[in-house]
């Protein structure tokens, strides 16, 4: 009788399974049957393993049942199995050459039923191997070996992995207890595992990384999540009713609600497009967290601090917010399977890029204003310009002749085709509180030089054609003063030109007007979120009078490549130890008619909201925030991929081909990869014109496949 009887499903393997195989016949331990079980391959797996057999004859071929489940195709092996224990491999992984003979000694030492190691996650594209702690959580497990599934009672099922690959089995427990791998596609050994687990007399480990698991193979079951997207329910419930029939339920109730909640969520992170990610989140919110038990409990009842969260997010949250928002939850799961997750999740790769360091938000304290002296600068303003000579003087005027107030005006000209630039040009001239600076190429260098150039106290923003009421800038900075305030943010009232329509001035019309906020200072994070909620947040940087020492702590101020108000209006409220919003309205903006959308702006808008939720994605894998603040941040995020989307979707190949060769970073190139499975999804369904969905649907799975290669 063997040591160990080695089962090995394969289902056209042959890429991988001579290193598979290669494993298992050059291990220490020599002592082993090796069941390969071909599953109707079509391609060379049978001929490779003849070639194993008959140089090693310990190897032998059984044919499987052609189901394409990894689970009927191990039950075969485990029926003809002989060893003393059993061991489990897939065709696509392979052991370390001491993997067996480590591991059967530590379960004969322990006379276990049940004996586990860690293993490396191998990916095929890097050749990295990288060690995970995930497989087998040492905190949840006694420091004695061996010991009782009693012993780690509640956190029995989040302690290892489903996997049975890194796992031992004694066999003549496994016959006893009659347990089988469920017939599913995937997730098909869950519930052989965690049984097993349940059910056992002594269990043991060993914390050694003993095989690789392979990711990046799109051949493996792996690579088509979308089929069957709820089997792993299936595994869950199926391990629920064998828990009752063998009355351990009771026992293992919370264990098992624990991991309910966990294969939830990690499954939530699994869908390869939007459509499928909303699809899973409605059959969760819609009742598989009610069928699985997981709703009713008070918060402590869940054993990690992360799932509790997340469940409250799940719950809570749109969503598009739950999906952006999670991400800025660095949850023990999330980090420590990030090469899975970066082969096999699109939306999770939009917004991570590596292993960023972690910036803790904690605003700095607001800086003590020196006393206004004579000459010293109370508000440096940046007007922004292009084509507006009509209205650029009276523009200057607003700020220039405000009362009570030291002002300066920094005139940023951005290639006005007009005389803007000579107005301007004139004013400075005649005035030393005005100066004038051209635009550049870039326009947030532009900008940051123009920031640069600022003496004043504080610093705030107006667009050519709006102006300031009179009189009401002095108050402002009175109250920032007295508050000692890092930002202010205030209101503003519309006028319309003649020619803009009744859509567009209902629109706009007391839009930046917003009463529903709290008096009071608070930490920026908190007015954001406050703002938000209440449908009160506006991006625009001229709504903003802030310490011009806070935004020169921003580095660099506006991102180079992402000229955007959002961006820069989220950093600061993030850096503000003291915020406010005043419903005093200090603009006076006027709404013009918007010109038709040609397809150069169209790309325009594409490229800046691309530019804006990248950066706001990667603002948010660096910070950490509150729940409520990261909800907001995600939600923010969504709404600049929202509209990032809508843009890309009506632009050419060649312009989102341009947006996507502005930054080569892996989240950079997801994000622009998720943005073209948009737009061929959009052009699919308009050239299907809703007929022929069958057609329809053949080429949308075409698509993603190729899309996953």
């Amino acid at each position: 009788m063997p040591a160990v009887s080695v089962i090995v499903p394969v289902h056209n393997g042959a890429k991988h399974l001579p290193s598979c195989l290669r494993s298992i016949v050059e291990q220490t331990l020599t002592d082993l049957e090796i069941l390969v079980i071909d599953d109707g391959s079509t391609d060379d797996s049978a001929k490779i393993v003849a070639e194993f057999a008959a140089a090693d004859p310990r190897v032998s071929c059984l044919p499987g049942p052609g189901l394409g489940s990894a689970g009927e195709a191990r039950n075969v092996g485990l029926d003809r199995a002989t060893g003393d224990y059993l061991s489990f491999l897939d065709a696509d992984d392979f052991f370390a050459p001491t993997m067996l003979a480590e591991l059967h000694a530590k379960a004969v030492a322990d006379d276990a039923d049940i004996a586990i190691c860690k293993f490396r996650v191998y990916d095929e594209r890097t050749e990295d191997a990288n060690p995970v702690s995930w497989p087998l959580r040492l905190e949840y497990f006694p420091e004695k070996t061996p010991f009782s599934p009693d012993a780690a009672g509640d956190a029995l099922f989040l302690a290892t992995n489903p996997a049975a690959w890194n796992k031992l089995f004694r066999t003549d427990f496994v016959r006893r207890t009659g347990l089988r791998f469920q017939g599913l596609r995937r997730t098909n050994d869950a519930f052989f595992t965690y049984s097993a687990l349940s059910q056992a007399n002594r269990l043991t480990y060993l914390d050694e990384y003993l095989l690789s698991y392979r990711t990046g193979n799109a051949a493996s079951l792996r690579g088509s999540r979308d089929q069957q997207p709820l089997a792993w329910v299936d595994a869950l419930v199926a391990i629920r009713t064998e828990l009752g029939r063998v009355g351990l339920f009771e026992k293992f109730e919370r264990a098992f609600t624990n991991l309910a909640l966990d294969f939830c969520l990690a499954n939530l992170r699994r869908p390869t497009s939007s459509e499928a990610y909303l699809t899973m989140h409605s059959a969760l919110t819609d009742g598989v967290l009610a069928k699985l038990g997981i709703l009713g409990h008070q918060t402590d009842y869940f054993l990690r601090a992360e799932l509790r969260d997340q469940l409250a997010d799940l719950l809570n949250l749109t969503p598009m917010e739950f999906l952006f928002t999670r991400l800025n939850l660095a949850t023990d799961q999330l980090n420590a399977a990030r090469a899975e997750v970066r082969a096999n999740l699109r939306e999770l790769d939009v917004l991570r890029q590596g292993e960023p360091a972690t910036e803790v938000i904690a605003p700095a304290a607001a800086a003590t204003k020196a006393s206004a002296g004579a000459d010293r600068v109370d508000v440096s303003v940046i007007l922004r310009v292009r084509d507006a000579e009509t209205l650029v003087a009276e523009s200057l005027d607003s700020v220039l002749n405000q009362p009570g107030v030291k002002v300066e005006v920094i005139c940023l000209d951005q290639h006005s085709a007009d005389l803007s630039g000579r107005v301007l040009a004139q004013r400075s001239a005649e005035d030393a509180r005005v100066r004038l600076i051209t635009a550049g190429v870039d326009a947030s260098a532009s900008l940051n030089a123009a920031i640069a150039a600022a003496t004043g106290r504080y610093l705030s923003f107006l667009e050519a054609g709006d102006r300031w009421q009179p009189g009401v800038l002095a108050g402002l900075v009175a109250h920032a003063d007295a508050a000692e305030l890092q930002l202010l943010g205030f209101d503003a009232d519309t006028v319309a030109d003649p020619e803009v329509d009744a859509a567009t001035w209902r629109r706009e019309n007391g839009h930046y007007r917003r009463t529903a906020t709290a008096g009071g200072a608070l930490p920026g994070p908190a007015l954001l979120t406050q703002l938000h909620r209440a449908g009160h947040y506006r991006p625009q940087a001229w709504l903003l009078l802030a310490d011009r020492e806070l935004v020169a702590g921003l580095e660099p101020t506006f991102v180079i490549g992402a000229p955007s108000d959002m961006l820069f209006t989220v950093r600061l409220l993030l850096a503000a130890s003291r915020a406010e919003h005043s419903p005093t309205a200090l603009v006076l903006h006027r709404v013009g008619a918007k010109p038709p959308v040609t397809p150069s702006q169209r790309e325009a808008d594409a490229r800046h909201y691309f530019s804006t939720c990248l950066e706001l994605s990667r603002l948010g894998a660096r910070v950490q925030l509150g729940r409520a603040e990261a909800a907001t941040l995600g939600a923010l995020i969504f709404e600049a991929y929202r509209n990032a989307r809508a843009n890309f979707i009506r632009i050419n190949v060649d312009a989102g081909n341009r947006i996507a060769g502005l930054d080569s970073a892996p989240d950079a190139q997801a994000l622009a990869l998720l943005l073209k499975q948009a737009h061929q999804e959009a052009q699919y369904k308009r050239g299907a014109g809703g007929s022929r969905p069958g057609l329809y649907g053949r080429l949308k799975h075409k698509l993603r496949n190729a899309l996953r290669r």
